[in-house]
């Protein structure tokens, strides 16, 4: 069996086999992870990190990205994409994360084939598997794109325990799924209804609350959480004020899911 350290260096080799590469950076540890493994084995001029900007990207995602770059010496560029125009994305089926890669991952190869660069590497891990996830269909279709923590097989504690070791600041982040994530499917996405959601995170987040995600439910916030956060959130004072905050967002009820967050509650119902 491999141990994490000999996965590492698994992961090192198959990155510095492609020469140049484009990494698509969310600023999460596992495209932290892949930017940190890059950097050491190819050298800054032979990496680039591409973040997507859109209706979809939280801006808390994004000025993570900013600061991780910066703090590791990467070259960092910033792309504007409209996910809202297709159709396929605003009316949120089952199967959106399928177009929106196809979407990022048109632009992304275009991009790396432009300027030269031989991979566009991405940061799906061993356990993406256990979870219902459309979009690898899309990056199938891409003959630059690749994945090498699921290649390396590293799933996510192997990767926040290699982030630790490598002193990466964002090793303990919760995932930073896009904002599409808190509707459910069907639910039109508009720019208003993702502006509403991502402010309240923005301001849970501000009053010290970890690992927030709004769920949207119309006029019903469901607010999941770290479950070590419950019993802070039901001091009276808490609660008036997350409720009073997320009110404010546009929302008229505000409900607190007892189990907390995990990641892909909203396919919990397919």
């Amino acid at each position: 069996m491999f141990t994490a350290g000999s996965k590492y260096e698994n992961l090192c080799r198959e990155i510095a086999g492609y020469g140049k590469v484009m990494v698509a950076y969310s600023g999460g540890v596992d495209s932290t992870l892949l930017l940190r493994a890059a950097l050491d084995c190819l050298g800054r001029d032979k990496v680039l990190a591409v973040t997507c900007k859109s209706q979809l990207t939280h801006e808390l995602d994004l000025e993570a990205a900013r600061q991780y770059t910066l703090s590791m010496g990467a070259e960092h560029r910033l792309i504007e994409i409209n996910k809202l125009e297709n159709e396929n994305i605003a009316a949120n089926p089952p199967n959106r994360c399928y177009y929106c890669k196809l979407q990022l991952y048109t632009l992304l190869e275009q991009l790396a084939r432009q300027e030269g660069y031989s991979a566009v590497i991405e940061g799906s891990n061993v356990s993406d598997l256990d979870d219902y996830r459309p979009g690898f269909e899309a990056l199938k279709q891409f003959e630059l794109v690749k994945s090498p923590l699921l290649s390396a097989g590293l799933d996510k504690s192997e990767i926040r325990e290699l982030a630790r070791s490598l002193g990466l600041n964002n090793w303990n982040r919760p995932s930073n799924a896009c904002l599409a994530s808190r509707f459910p499917y069907g639910e039109r996405l508009t720019v208003e209804k993702l502006a509403a959601v991502s402010q309240a995170e923005t301001e849970l987040t501000a009053m010290g609350l970890t690992g927030v995600r709004v769920r949207y439910h119309g006029s019903v916030a469901r607010i999941e959480l770290s479950p070590a956060e419950i019993p802070r959130i039901m001091e009276p004072a808490i609660r008036a004020a997350v409720s009073q905050t997320v009110k404010k967002c546009g929302f008229t009820y505000v409900s607190l899911d007892l189990d907390g967050y995990r990641t892909g509650s909203l396919n919990e119902g397919l």
